[in-house]
């Protein structure tokens, strides 16, 4: 910037290069600081008493803002032209660079600019800096702490924590918003309506086994989902049934209809599950009869998805995607290019994002309207559709591609992985993770490959609150837990004869459940996959109770533990943390404790 350009008087005295307000340089060459015509000396001046006051702790100087009236040392108030940063020293921890004027800029893409980040505290180079899957930008806009782990709270106190809100675009400070599908529970493919399959509760942890199976005599394409009361539901082939399986593996019941079952069902905020066949129908918990509903085609491949207005959204052979209110009356009908065997996934803004067989995606208003729809030139099959937080679309085509799309539906980047059998999940800081022909890859939020591991036709995966995803091989019979750094943690079989076609669920009691058919023959079964020591049981006495929440809480402050085996004391062995830590944070402290309180509740 020329001289000419931001010169601008503050009072007699003060030099037009080197500018000082209250002893602070606000415009100029940051190299030449150190010098003060008007000061003298070579050193930067000390700190006044009282910066800590604005929340940067002793030493450290506040921001002085581009625009921003400020007090000049002769009384007079003047205009600072250029943007100014704190001293160098915080550039420096915060990792901003400290000779170039970067305060407006958004390194981390969060829409928070670097000046605002170190105002809240929070990284400039990491869009969630307490890392509870809720970006920073959202959590000052909604009224949380950007820097506390609290997805699982639940400000509002709807049921609903703040992770659901988040990903359903409601409020989590008004118990007036809130989404129309079961909370706590995986109620619907991949998880929830964005189908990110990313949830805010744990998996089994790393020590593993095969809990129970249940087998049917039909075949099974459908992914498992889990109600509040730790039901799960799926649907077989051949009988044309929705079962019911109670969490200890035993059949709750079983309802049959016309029409092959080849979706998986959804579960509405009431506990009603709605599954499409030649219709789609709803169901009590009980598995009474609430409505069939005919939408003019067969609807067997799409699974429903419920918007947070209760609105369930499904797709279908007459090439439609139709809107049906919880009563079961027909809201509107999109026309789409082709058949609509994928699920719907519907975004934070409400929209809703569908593929069809034709290589067409469309963006559908909530009102039935087309919003784009933009040609792919590759079938989508039953590869549904991933709409992360910021709105970008993730998809993977029945052909071998995985692309991202602008929310205005224009293309991000495209990558090839030679076939899949299954979506992406949203993970952690915007990893996806997507499922290809002989490797389930990571890549990062800009397109590059982050990692793969070799896995035989994965489907699709699921990701846990701790980053660890959770993916079935097809073919290989194989489960797998999967570190978000890449390793295999453990891999567990599965009957040889069988054909995995499903994602898994995930329960919150940290149970993963998946469906297999047979290769040849009329039968399925359902397994779940649990931890040998249920998450937050530090005594392990088989049950989460109140026990371990006192035992975590005097893990938290450091002092001695009496278990069985002796009084441990700190630093505790690595086993014992691993069964008291329930959050991302490798140091036990009290967060941990109140999730361990939150699961003796049932929370």
């Amino acid at each position: 910037m020329h001289d000419d350009e931001h010169r601008q008087t503050v009072g007699e005295g003060v030099d037009d290069e080197h500018r000082r307000v209250e002893g602070r340089v606000v415009a100029g060459t940051r190299h030449q600081e150190a010098e003060d015509g008007a000061g003298g000396g070579g050193e930067r001046q000390a700190p006044q008493e009282g910066d800590h006051a604005h929340g940067l702790g002793p030493g450290l100087e506040p921001t002085v803002h581009q625009g921003q009236q400020i007090q000049a040392d002769n009384g007079e108030k003047a205009i600072v032209e250029d943007h100014v940063e704190r001293e160098d020293g915080l550039e420096v921890v915060y990792g901003t660079n400290p000779l170039i004027n970067d305060a407006d800029l958004d390194s981390d893409g969060d829409v928070l600019t670097n000046i605002q980040e170190i105002t809240y505290g929070t990284n400039p180079y990491n869009a969630d800096t307490d890392g509870d899957l809720m970006p920073d930008k959202w959590e000052v806009t909604a009224g949380l702490n950007p820097l506390v782990r609290d997805s699982h709270a639940d400000k509002d106190a709807d049921g609903y924590t703040n992770w659901q809100e988040f990903t359903s675009g409601t409020q989590p400070d008004s118990d007036f918003s809130h989404p129309l599908y079961a909370a706590g529970c995986w109620s619907m493919v991949h998880y929830i309506p964005s189908h990110t399959g990313a949830a805010p509760f744990f998996g089994p942890g790393s020590d593993v086994y095969m809990a129970w199976n249940f087998s049917a005599g039909s075949s099974s394409y459908s992914s498992p989902v889990v109600g509040p009361d730790g039901t799960i539901y799926y649907c077989t082939q051949q009988d044309s049934a929705l079962r019911a399986v109670n969490p200890d593996g035993t059949l709750k019941w079983v309802r049959t209809h016309f029409g092959w079952w080849l979706s998986s069902p959804a579960i509405g905020a009431d506990g009603k599950i709605y599954v499409g066949a030649g219709s789609l129908y709803s169901y009590f918990p009980d598995g009474t009869l609430n409505w069939s509903r005919p939408l003019g085609g067969d609807v067997s491949m799409s699974c429903p998805s419920i918007g947070k207005d209760g609105t369930v959204y499904v797709g279908n052979s007459a090439r439609q995607l139709c809107a049906i209110d919880y009563s079961g009356n027909i809201k509107w009908t999109y026309y789409a290019s082709g058949l609509v065997n994928s699920s719907p996934a519907i975004g934070p803004d409400g929209t809703i994002y569908v593929g069809d067989n034709s290589g067409y995606l469309h963006a559908v208003n909530p009102d039935g309207t087309c919003k784009w729809s933009i040609q792919t030139y590759h079938s989508f099959g039953k590869c549904s559709p991933v709409v992360s937080p910021d709105g970008t679309i993730f998809s993977t085509t029945s052909d071998g591609w995985f692309f991202a799309i602008n929310p205005d539906g224009t293309e991000k980047y495209r990558v090839w992985i030679d076939s899949s059998y299954g979506s992406p999940a949203f993970g952690h800081n915007g990893i996806v993770y997507v499922p290809g022909l002989e490797w389930l890859f990571a890549f990062n939020p800009g397109g590059t490959e982050r990692w793969r591991v070799r896995i035989s036709q994965p489907t699709s995966p699921v990701v846990a609150v701790d980053g660890t995803i959770y993916v079935i091989s097809r073919i290989s019979h194989m489960a797998y837990g999967i570190n978000s750094n890449g390793t295999v943690l453990w891999s567990i079989p599965f009957d040889t004869n069988l054909i995995a076609e499903s994602s898994p669920a995930l329960s919150c009691s940290g149970c993963i459940y998946f469906t297999a058919r047979h290769g040849s023959a009329s039968s399925s079964t359902l397994y779940a996959i649990a931890g040998k020591t249920p998450v937050g049981d530090i005594n392990r006495d088989g049950i989460v109770d109140i026990c371990d929440v006192i035992l975590g809480l005097r893990m938290a402050i450091e002092l001695p533990v009496n278990l069985q085996t002796g009084n441990i004391r700190c630093p505790y062995t690595s086993d014992l943390v691993s069964r008291a830590n329930l959050d991302a944070n490798p140091k036990i402290d009290i967060s941990d404790a109140i999730l361990i309180l939150r699961k003796v509740l049932g929370l």
